[in-house]
């Protein structure tokens, strides 16, 4: 097997491996299994939860019912039954999510979370006594006192995060500005901190140790604008004529909302554990604008990487990472419209307009994932240390590694748009799996995730495949080749079988092909002899018969053999004309002349359009092609349609002059090949007769004395026949315009003729035209008392032998 031949073997092998490991699924080979344990619907006011509350590695069924709204219930279902039940009568619970954590340190969780009652804000901490079956109270702090706008607490709490015993958590008034502040409490110490007075609207909270000590890191700070910077405060000073503007810096004065850090910006805040500023805060001034920050350790080196963006102005969307002291690393433009920043296994991972970033930690792109349609961040499902990244890709859940290098992929089919609310994943351990819960709009999903131990089997498959298709094409071509050779060796036997049978042939034929050339020198020689034979008789008939109708017929033959006999000549010689002046009105009346009995039959006229002409012409050769033409033209015409001659002087000096017939269209293809020797056009529907046969040379002949003259003749269609022209030299012998119609066969019976033939023919019209016998017993009564007479019984015999039912209709009416 040759190189050529193995190449193409080895990818026509990769090609039947690529379309076969199509029809595997993906996932058996993907690093990690991901499957879809259990799917409920979600009730509208409820929330759920999964959560091992007592550390027994077997999960609680949590539910709050009526969650925002005062007399709220709680459920806890273990092994499917109730296990507790409790009523929060009055307080409304203001956390978007419990929060479970162990922080009074007696091995079962609490739930935390923020209720209010009348105009205080309370933290709730609640366990649960499983021996007893019954709730607890564990702790209820008053935190702060609060607005109502429009009848409604005018207060949010948006995150809850743990670190042992102390619980980090937001409160953020709304139009009524305060609180906005950030609060500890320590549950050994039961002491409750707050940040200093500002109005800096934090959402989203993390819990950071650095080299032992705690901060706090505010992950996504918004500036709704709705308090006063001092400088805004300064140019409202400045307008002291407006009483409107008095009115409101009075407003401001009085009401204390006046902040260095407030919501007219957004920031880079990180606290130290005593919630004071761990730096002086990093300002991104402007309304609208959000920052989202990520803590980051890459190399032991603290970073926080954020992203600020705005719908208001361009200037003011950066990349920006800042060390621990709040000094900034690193600032750029933003390079897309990232909307989220996420870090991981030191990664810096950016997300918008459908794509992942993936960026390095100088902020250089590493690479581009496309097609997400929403990113959740960094978890440890696989409760492996080592956080894997989950996103959204269309209606389906893709999980990577935390390196973004292998992805694990599941559909989802319950909705169009699954995604996590309040971009909550909670990873959790159930009978020994790892999974991870979250709700979308309409369902909970609780995914199972694990390692995939067959994943390295992928390329030996996959080798394998490709070796089972090389083999298997190998041997078919092997198998193949030996059938060839068999193959081969037949042919060969039958080749030489063959080659002996055709060299016998080919010695008969050579000796038939000399028979052949011999008879064809014999037949042209007799041909040449018979043409030149019948001239001479024709000639002496034409010279001495007085009969129309033998002349007629003896000039057709006559023009016949001389076409045969000039063609073959001017084929290999010269073609020699000698050229006078003539009138052209002459030659076409000499050439319709020798037609007479041709048109006669088919009562065909001649109608002459001309300008009164003279052409330098052999005058014989010219007649000749007249005749041509018009014989082709009668030959192809219908009865009683006329045939047109048009000549007239033309530029250069010279006469252009066409014959036109209303019969069929020349096939476009032979318009050309028309003039050929030998060539005969014959067409479906033809008005020609099937038994009007010509040699093929009138034509030629006609080609080749208009060439002889120095020009070209052409045919061309029209619609309602063909036209065929071409050019001669000459000149105009006056102004007139000539116009006659030619072989116009009527003839003008006297009144005694007419009353004469009357009777008969009444008898004529009784008779159709195929009634031949009865319509010649009726002629041969007619007396031949005048020369009219016999001329117009001649007439009607002509018109019902060519079956011309128009011109027998004519003659005898």
């Amino acid at each position: 097997m040759n190189k050529l031949a193995l190449i193409l073997l080895i990818g026509i092998a990769s090609v039947f491996t690529i379309v076969s490991s199509r029809v595997v699924p993906g996932k058996y080979f993907e690093p990690y299994n991901l499957e879809l344990d259990s799917l409920w619907n979600k009730e509208a006011g409820d929330q759920e939860y999964i959560i091992d509350l007592n550390n027994d590695s077997v999960p609680e069924h949590l539910l709050h019912h009526k969650i925002n709204q005062p007399g709220s219930d709680i459920e806890i279902v273990y092994n499917n039954v109730l296990q507790v039940f409790t009523r929060l009568e009055r307080p409304t619970v203001i956390s978007p999510y419990f929060h479970f954590s162990d922080v009074d340190q007696d091995g079962t969780k609490e739930i935390i979370l923020l209720t209010t009652t009348k105009n205080v804000v309370y933290l709730g901490i609640l366990g649960f006594d499983f021996k007893d079956r019954r709730p607890y109270l564990v702790a209820k702090v008053k935190v702060d006192t609060f607005l109502y706008s429009q009848n409604v607490p005018d207060i949010k709490n948006y995150d809850i995060v743990t670190n042992q015993s102390e619980i980090y958590f937001d409160l953020n008034a709304g139009y009524s500005i305060q609180p906005r502040n950030i609060y500890k409490y320590d549950c050994r110490t039961k002491v409750l901190e707050k940040t200093g007075r500002n109005s800096i609207v934090s959402t989203k909270l993390q819990h950071i140790n650095i080299n032992g000590e705690s901060f706090l890191l505010a992950k996504e700070v918004l500036a709704p604008e709705n308090t006063y910077s001092p400088e805004r405060l300064k140019v409202l000073e400045k307008g002291k004529g407006n009483k409107d503007t008095l009115k409101l810096y009075q407003r401001v004065k009085q009401k204390d909302l006046l902040y260095k850090y407030g919501d007219f910006s957004s920031y880079m805040l990180l606290y130290d554990n005593n919630l004071d500023f761990a730096f002086e805060p990093i300002e991104f001034r402007g309304g609208s604008n959000y920052t989202k920050s990520e803590a980051m350790v890459a190399d032991s080196t603290f970073s926080i990487v954020a992203i600020t963006n705005t719908q208001r102005n361009k200037e003011a969307r950066l990349v920006t990472i800042c060390n621990q002291l709040g000094k900034i690393e690193k600032q750029i433009p933003l390079p897309h419209n990232f909307t989220d920043v996420f870090t991981g296994n030191g990664n810096i991972v950016f997300f918008g307009d459908k794509t992942l970033f993936e960026y390095s930690k100088d902020l250089e792109p590493v690479k581009q994932i496309k097609g997400i349609s929403y990113a959740g961040g960094f978890y440890d499902i696989g409760h492996d240390k080592e956080k894997e990244f989950i996103a959204f890709e269309d209606n389906g859940m893709a999980v990577f590694t935390g390196d973004l290098k292998h992805k694990t992929t599941f559909k989802i089919e319950q909705e169009f748009a699954p995604f996590p609310e309040g971009n909550r994943i909670e990873p959790i351990q159930m009978k020994g799996k790892s999974c991870f819960l979250f709700n979308s709009r309409l369902f909970y999903y609780l995914f199972s995730y694990s390692k995939n131990r067959y994943a390295f089997l992928k390329y030996p498959f996959y080798l394998l495949l490709f070796a089972f298709w090389w083999g298997l094409l190998f041997l078919l071509v092997k198998l193949n080749s030996k059938r060839l050779e068999k193959e081969n060796q037949r042919l060969e036997e039958i080749v030489t079988e063959r080659t002996l049978e055709i060299n016998e042939k080919n010695e008969k034929l050579s000796r038939q092909n000399k028979h052949l050339e011999e008879l064809g020198k014999f037949k042209k020689i007799l041909t040449s002899t018979l043409v030149h034979d019948l001239k001479n008789p024709l000639g002496q008939i034409l010279s001495t018969s007085k009969d129309k109708t033998v002349n007629g017929l003896a000039g057709r033959m006559l023009l016949l053999v001389t076409n045969m006999l000039d063609v073959d000549k001017y084929e290999h010689a010269e073609f020699v004309i000698n050229r006078e002046t003539h009138p052209l009105k002459d030659i076409i009346a000499d050439a319709v002349d020798g037609l007479e009995i041709s048109l006669r039959e088919k009562n065909i006229r001649v109608l002459v359009n001309m300008d009164d002409l003279s052409v330098w012409t052999d005058k014989e050769v010219l007649i000749r092609v007249f005749e041509n033409l018009l014989s082709n033209a009668i030959r192809f015409s219908p009865q009683n349609m006329d045939i047109e001659i048009g000549a007239h002087f033309a530029e250069n000096g010279t006469v252009k002059i066409s014959i036109k017939n209303y019969g069929d269209n020349i096939p476009g293809d032979a318009l050309e090949s028309i003039f050929d020797k030998y060539s005969q056009v014959h067409k479906n529907g033809s008005t020609a007769p099937s038994n009007y046969k010509t040699t093929g040379l009138g034509l030629t002949f006609c080609k080749m004395a208009v060439q002889a003259h120095g020009h070209a003749i052409k045919a061309e269609n029209f619609r309602g026949g063909a036209i065929f022209s071409f050019y001669l030299n000459g000149q105009a012998i006056s102004s007139a315009t000539l116009q006659n119609t030619i072989a116009h066969n009527a003839i003008v019976l006297s009144e005694a003729e007419k009353d004469m033939l009357k009777p008969w023919f009444r008898r004529l019209k009784a008779f159709d035209i195929y009634q031949v016998s009865d319509i010649l017993e009726t002629l041969n009564q007619i007396p031949d008392s005048s020369e009219n007479i016999i001329k117009a019984k001649q007439q009607i015999i002509d018109a019902i032998f060519s079956s011309n039912t128009r011109l027998f209709s004519q003659l005898i009416d």
